[in-house]
C-alpha cells in the first residue's frame, strides 16, 4: 500500500472519532479532526501525483473517504438539531442515487468506470463549505447563502448524473441492437451464400447427367447388418442341398435328425 493510500485509510478511521467527539460536545477536538481530515485529503492527492503512486485503490478510496466524512458530518448536525432533517435527506438522496445508478450501469454493461462531473465536484465543494460554515459558526448570512447554493447544486448534480446514466444505457442498447442486427445479417448472408453454391452445383452438366445410384434412390437399402449377412450366407449354403433333394428325390435324413439317431 502506498503512502497516499495509508493517509486515506487513516482519514476513514478518523471519521467515527470525529462523530463521537462532536456528539459528546467536544467541539474543539471535533474541529481539529475535521481540519486534519480536510488537509490530509489535499496531502494524499499531492503525494500521489508527485511520487507517481496513482493506483486504482487510491482512486476508489479517496472519493469514498470524502463522501463518508460529509455524510457523517451531516448526520451529526441532524442528530444534534443543528441542521434540519430535509437537508440531510437531500444530500443523502443524491449520493444514494449515484450509487444505485452506478450499480445498474455496472450490472448491465460491465463498465465500472466512474467519471467525476464538473457539477458533481462543485456540489461536493459546496457541501464541504456548508459543513465548515456550520462547524466553525460562520455568520448566518454567509451560511444561508452557501446552504442555498449547495441545495441547488445538489439537485442539479443529481439530474446531471441521471442524464449521464441514461445516455450510457441508451448507447449500450444501440450497440447491442447493432450487434444483434449484424449477427442476423451474417446468418442470412451465409444461408444465401450456401444456397447459391448448392444451386450452382446442381446446374453443372455433370450434376445433371449423373444418375443417382441404387443406394441414393433407396436410402439404407444397400446397408446390411451382420445378422442379415449371416442369414444370407446360410441360405446360400443350403440352397444346393434342397435343390438336389427335390431333383433326385433323395431323402437326406441327416438334415433333419442328428447323426446319433440315424442308427
Amino acid at each position: 500500500m502506498t503512502l497516499a493510500n495509508k493517509i486515506t485509510v487513516l482519514r476513514i478511521i478518523a471519521i467515527p472519532i470525529f462523530i463521537i467527539l462532536f456528539l459528546d460536545h467536544h467541539v474543539g477536538w471535533a474541529r481539529g479532526i475535521f481540519v486534519l481530515s480536510v488537509l490530509s485529503d489535499a496531502l494524499d492527492g499531492a503525494l500521489a501525483r508527485l511520487r507517481g503512486e496513482r493506483t486504482p485503490l487510491g482512486s476508489f478510496l479517496d472519493p469514498l473517504a470524502d463522501k463518508l466524512l460529509l455524510v457523517a458530518t451531516y448526520i451529526a448536525f441532524t442528530a444534534t438539531g443543528a441542521m434540519p432533517l430535509w437537508i440531510f435527506i437531500t444530500v443523502l438522496s443524491r449520493d444514494m442515487l449515484i450509487v444505485l445508478g452506478w450499480a445498474v450501469v455496472y450490472i448491465l454493461t460491465g463498465n465500472s468506470k466512474i467519471q467525476p462531473r464538473p457539477l458533481g465536484k462543485l456540489t461536493t465543494a459546496l457541501q464541504m463549505s456548508v459543513a465548515v460554515a456550520k462547524l466553525f459558526a460562520f455568520p448566518a448570512g454567509l451560511y444561508c447563502g452557501l446552504l442555498d447554493a449547495m441545495i441547488v447544486a445538489t439537485i442539479l448534480s443529481a439530474c446531471d448524473y441521471v442524464w449521464l446514466g441514461n445516455k450510457r444505457l441508451e448507447r449500450w442498447d444501440d450497440l447491442r441492437a447493432r450487434d444483434d442486427r449484424g449477427r442476423l445479417f451474417d446468418r442470412f448472408y451465409s444461408n444465401r451464400l450456401l444456397a447459391g453454391k448448392a444451386l450452382e452445383r446442381d446446374r453443372r452438366p455433370s450434376a445433371r447427367l449423373r444418375q443417382p445410384g441404387r443406394d441414393e434412390r433407396f436410402p439404407g437399402f444397400g446397408e446390411r447388418s451382420g445378422i442379415t449377412t449371416l442369414l444370407i450366407d446360410v441360405l446360400k449354403g443350403f440352397l444346393p442341398v434342397f435343390w438336389c433333394q427335390r431333383r433326385f428325390r433323395t431323402p437326406l435324413p441327416w438334415l433333419w435328425a442328428p447323426p446319433w439317431r440315424l442308427s
